[in-house]
């Protein structure tokens, strides 16, 4: 599942190695995410697939964001 928190993150990695501000639209086109998808995900209303999850971190490498999956993936911290 796709922190939103952790996706909000890495949008600002990205605006920091582009230099300029980049849009939650425009995060959406760069990953090759449907705006419905980032949206969904900002809002916790799903955790995003494993496609949606790659796409997301292939561009983010592409441009100069080192990251991995696990570094937006959700942590569950509660003891059962």
């Amino acid at each position: 599942m796709i922190d939103k928190g952790k996706l909000a993150v890495a949008r600002a990695r990205l605006i920091t190695a582009m230099g300029r501000d980049v849009t939650w639209h425009e995060f959406s086109e760069i990953c090759g995410v449907s705006p419905h998808t980032i949206v969904n995900l900002r809002h916790g209303h799903t955790g995003g697939s494993i496609r949606t999850l790659a796409a997301i971190v292939q561009a983010l490498r592409l441009r100069g964001v080192a990251i991995i999956e696990e570094d937006l993936l959700a942590t569950n911290f509660s003891a059962r």
